[in-house]
């Protein structure tokens, strides 16, 4: 069974992560931050570049919901994930804090 955290940059969702249902909110949102971070590569891109290199931050564990392109021209992907985005995890909504992950309604 998995879960889901629908990841927002500045109000535009832009990835449905899956994490496994056993892990607890934290590890899921931790997971979710992860994997839509540029660490070595793009999180956003395939996995490979034109170049064929291997796009490490690649993953099938996320779905891309914001668009790549502009004007047909593949960019050079989405911004990592940063303080003030939004996690939406079980209908429940996380910002992205300095340290971590508040809840939006508390």
């Amino acid at each position: 069974m998995k879960r889901y955290v629908i990841v927002h940059h500045d109000d535009q969702p832009v990835a449905l992560v899956m994490c496994d249902s056993k892990l607890d909110n934290s590890a899921c949102l931790a997971l979710a931050w992860r994997l839509t971070n540029n660490r070595e590569g793009s999180w956003s891109l395939g996995p490979e570049f034109d170049d064929g290199e291997v796009n490490t931050d690649y993953s099938t564990d996320r779905i891309l919901l914001a668009p790549n392109y502009n004007g047909g021209k593949i960019e050079e992907g989405l911004r990592s994930s940063m303080r003030g985005d939004e996690f939406v995890l079980d209908g429940i909504t996380y910002v992205v804090d300095r340290i971590g992950f508040q809840r939006k309604d508390a």
